[in-house]
């Protein structure tokens, strides 16, 4: 069975990652349609609870489904 190029297109989902603080600009990554952030975080080599998730300015949880767009990674740190 063949697939249609808007079948392939629609099963991927595109993101824009920025982590802050870092000198690394910001790259496009596809992942697989119903990845989840965490698994975005793996992909990266980051650790899930150092991070807050911003996706398009919204607060996401790491477990929630990856969706199309700006994903900001804020690195945390705790000083105590």
């Amino acid at each position: 069975m063949k697939t249609s190029r808007s079948e392939h297109i629609s099963s991927t989902v595109s993101l824009r990652i920025s982590v802050e603080p870092s000198e690394e600009p910001p790259k496009t990554m596809v992942f697989l349609s119903g990845t989840k952030y965490e698994d975005v975080l793996r992909e990266l080599r980051i650790n899930q609870e150092t991070v807050l998730l911003f996706k398009d300015g919204e607060l996401v949880p790491s477990d929630g489904v990856a969706s199309p767009g700006n994903l900001s990674i804020i690195k945390i740190t705790s000083k105590g």
